[in-house]
């Protein structure tokens, strides 16, 4: 199914970071495909999404003129509403399509939506009416942030929809939305119908059905990292919405953050320098607060969070250990055995330390270690392995490598090595073949007395409530150097 999504150039100032998460995360994690409406000249941001295969049609609103001679009046804006009702002309752009999807830039893919649906005209999910008891959604009210649209039903109406919203000025506001949203809600009433909370789930909103289509309503991604940090300049409603659902805005934001990239900040920067953005998350040190809402990701149809299986100090103490030992480091190489939380925590802990960093991550589940990566933040600096726990029998002689022993393939020492997963002993062996007297190794669950044996090879530096901290011992360093020679023709 095709994807549209449409900006000005005026709005890649709000929202080029948002489109580009989007985009990211639909090409990652859906069988859409992307089109961009958008009104403005080539720049590098359309070339660069023309180059990851997003198809760009330049396309100035059919009824411009009409836009340019609507009254001025308090809260209206030209420049807003040209971007705003871009989506309009889908239908006179497009004219070979039956149904298409069409989203608001500021949303995000988790996964490939599911849309089983021919609607008559057009299928929308409901706004929220904010009530005491929080948000209820709203059935005579819809949120034009996310559609399906039938092109040749809704082609037939255009012009009335044009002419109505002509007669207003272009400009709507009050309960049933601004702009587009407004003219679409009064234009036709009872005639839409409803689309699942799942492809416009609103983080804000409480619902439990997992997401599909995330979008940022109310609060944007941008300002996240101000209202985390006290909320002090950010405006009045994107604090109230984020206050109505912290947990969900967080892993909202989490999953955000996993689809920016340097080469994409860079493009931003240089193309519209006055942007919104949050850049990278970061605020020195420490200082990552609400690590279990930020360390989430998707499993079996579920949310997984750090808290629900360890505890909320997991998270807190392998953040601590990290910046302890990285901070101060012009790069930080790290191993783990045993994908997970930490994979989604170390990239944001050391990106807030202003270090750069390089991490291993080996598992041997395919679905999780898949299902994890789309949640990972700074990917293009994590390389995910899946290894086979035992490794291949056919012969004697087989020279593949295995779970355990795959890090030998490397050339260079870790700064950091992290044990969690399978064979824990057997990794702290090779662990000590890949460590400088220098290299930190961490272990979990290290009071299990079968992992004992590790304290022949390590000295403990220090202990936490859930990890064991070590070093390698000099004299086993020192023993192992003959083996480590002769290994290096894995290496």
């Amino acid at each position: 199914m095709k994807w549209y999504f449409c900006l000005n150039e005026h709005g890649m100032n709000g929202f080029a970071e948002s489109m580009f998460a989007a985009v990211h995360s639909a090409l990652q994690n859906t069988t859409l495909e992307p089109h961009f409406i958008y009104d403005g000249a080539p720049n590098e941001i359309t070339r660069y999404l023309q180059r990851i295969g997003v198809t760009v049609h330049f396309h100035q609103n059919s009824f411009l003129d009409r836009i340019n001679a609507a009254k001025a009046q308090q809260g209206f804006n030209p420049a807003h509403a040209r971007g705003a009702y871009l989506r309009l002309d889908i239908p006179v752009i497009d004219q070979t399509d039956d149904v298409v999807l069409y989203t608001d830039v500021d949303v995000l893919f988790p996964r490939d939506p599911r849309i089983d649906m021919r609607p008559e005209l057009f299928a929308a999910a409901p706004e929220y009416a904010m009530l005491a008891s929080g948000p209820v959604p709203n059935k005579h009210i819809l949120n034009s942030g996310v559609m399906v649209i039938n092109l040749g039903a809704f082609r037939k109406r255009l012009a009335g929809l044009i002419d109505f919203a002509a007669k207003h000025d272009f400009y709507f506001h009050g309960d049933s939305g601004f702009y587009d949203q407004g003219a679409i809600n009064k234009f036709f009433p009872g005639e839409w119908e409803a689309l699942p909370q799942r492809l416009n789930w609103r983080p804000f909103s409480g619902h439990q059905e997992l997401p599909e289509i995330i979008h940022f309503h109310g609060t944007k991604p941008y300002e996240l990292p101000q209202l985390i940090a006290g909320g002090k300049g950010v405006r009045e409603v994107a604090g109230r919405f984020y206050n109505l659902n912290k947990t969900n805005y967080l892993m909202a934001f989490g999953l955000y953050m996993r689809f920016q990239t340097p080469e994409t900040q860079r493009i931003l920067g240089e193309a519209f320098p006055k942007a919104q953005r949050l850049s990278v998350y970061r605020r020195g040190g420490d200082g990552l607060p609400y690590k279990n809402d930020l360390c989430q990701f998707i499993f079996n149809d579920q949310f997984i969070r750090a808290s629900s299986f360890y505890g909320s100090p997991y998270l807190d103490e392998f953040s601590g250990i990290i910046t302890k030992y990285a901070a101060g480091k012009s790069l930080f190489r790290m191993l783990e055995w045993g994908s997970g939380f930490t994979s989604l925590l170390a990239p944001m802990v050391l990106d807030s330390l202003g270090v750069d960093f390089r991490l291993e991550s080996i598992d041997d589940n395919p679905r999780y270690q898949r299902d994890l990566a789309k949640f990972v933040y700074a990917s293009d600096r994590i390389e995910f392995r899946l290894e086979d726990l035992t490794g291949p029998g056919k012969s004697q002689a087989d020279p593949e490598l295995n779970y355990s022993t795959s890090p030998l393939r490397n050339r260079e020492d870790y700064d950091f090595i992290f044990i969690d997963g399978r064979r824990r002993v057997e990794c702290a062996y090779i662990a000590a073949l890949v460590s400088s007297p220098e290299t930190i190794v961490v272990i979990h669950d290290f009071r299990r007395g079968r992992y004992q044996p590790v304290l022949g090879l390590f000295e403990v530096v220090e202990e936490t409530e859930q990890f064991r901290v070590m070093k390698i011992r000099k004299g086993v360093h020192e023993a192992l150097k003959p083996g480590r020679a002769e290994i290096q023709s894995l290496r």
